[in-house]
């Protein structure tokens, strides 16, 4: 009986020893998870800052390019006025100078 009640004494603390190392394991693996839980919030975090800071940028662009397309048409339009007034200066001038060559 002597060598029973050893072996039974013996199996329960193994049993115990067992139990407390996978708690001990358990706690630090949900520790971890916690940790992992708030890296990926913060992460989730970040990318949606990124994620409003490009939409701004894109917005900002597009509305950069409507104005700077205006912009072009605007400057296109000035230098086809300033080519055609050229153009009439030149005929005027033109004009004038043969009629005053007719003159001599």
């Amino acid at each position: 009986m002597v060598t029973r009640d050893i072996l039974y004494i013996s199996l329960s603390v193994a049993a115990l020893t067992a139990t407390v190392f996978w708690v001990w394991l358990l706690w630090y693996m949900i520790r971890i998870f916690k940790s992992i839980e708030g890296l990926v919030e913060d992460f989730r975090d970040r990318l949606s800052t990124i994620d409003t800071i490009l939409n701004t940028i894109h917005e900002k662009l597009n509305s950069t390019h409507v104005q700077l397309s205006l912009l072009v048409e605007g400057v296109k339009q000035l230098m086809s006025f300033i080519n055609t007034r050229r153009e009439t200066k030149k005929r005027r001038s033109n004009s004038r100078a043969s009629s005053s060559t007719d003159d001599f």
